[in-house]
Order: C-alpha cells, then structure tokens, then sequence
C-alpha cells in the first residue's frame, strides 16, 4: 500500500469538505433558506468528521503491513497521525462548540467560529503539503 497516496487523498478529500462547509457559510449570510444552508453545514461538518475518522483506519492498516523500512514507515505514520489528529480535535472543538450556540444572537459567533476553524485546518494541511 502506498501510504503517501492514501495520506494525500484523505487530505485532499478533507480539503473538499472544507471548501464545501466555506460555500455553505457564505451562503447563510442570506435571510432566505437559512435552514437549509444551516442543515447544510452540519452535514458537511459531521461528514468531515466521518472522513477523518475513516481515514484513521489507515494507522490499523500500516500497523499490519510489512515494514520495508521500519523508520521511513515510522516517520510517515507520526506525520500523518500528527495531521489528521490536529484535524480532527478542531473538528471536535467546532461541534462542541456549535451544540452550545443558540438564539440569534449566538449566529454570529458560529459563524465567526466556523470561519476561524476552517482557516485552522486550511493552514494545517497546507503546513503538511509542504
């Protein structure tokens, strides 16, 4: 299994979700289908979340497999582990964070959360695509 690929892909699919969650907050900015936009985003957001943690079972993977090189194995599993953890605790934080919200008043700081944790995990990947 080439684990550089598997890792790419995951990341690229958790970019997706990212420019796809970015969309739908630019879109509640409009007083008509707030629900739906809203709707939107929750999904987006638990289907990141669902990406994440599917793509974690790639450690279980690289646990099993032959090591062909032990440390250059070892090194690319710390990285990816280091990524997608750092990922997913944002993620976390978000839900966490939006199950609080309520009432009018508290849509303006979902939205300025969700804006700053899409710019977190923005950043992390393009740190790691380096």
């Amino acid at each position: 299994m080439d684990y550089a690929k598997a890792e790419a892909k995951l990341l690229t699919k958790i970019n997706d979700q990212i420019e796809k969650l970015d969309i739908n907050l630019s879109k509640m900015g409009s007083a008509e289908n707030k629900l739906i936009h809203f709707a939107d985003q929750e999904k987006a957001l638990h289907d990141l979340h669902n990406i994440i943690r599917d793509g974690k079972k790639i450690d279980r993977v690289e646990e099993h497999a032959e090591k062909q090189s032990e440390k250059e194995a070892q090194n690319w599993i710390n990285d990816e582990n280091s990524t997608v953890n750092k990922i997913e605790r944002k993620v976390d934080d978000l839900i966490g964070t939006l199950s609080n919200v309520s009432d009018d008043d508290s849509k303006i700081k979902s939205y300025v959360e969700q804006k700053k944790v899409i710019g977190d995990i923005k950043s992390i990947i393009k740190e790691f695509d380096k």
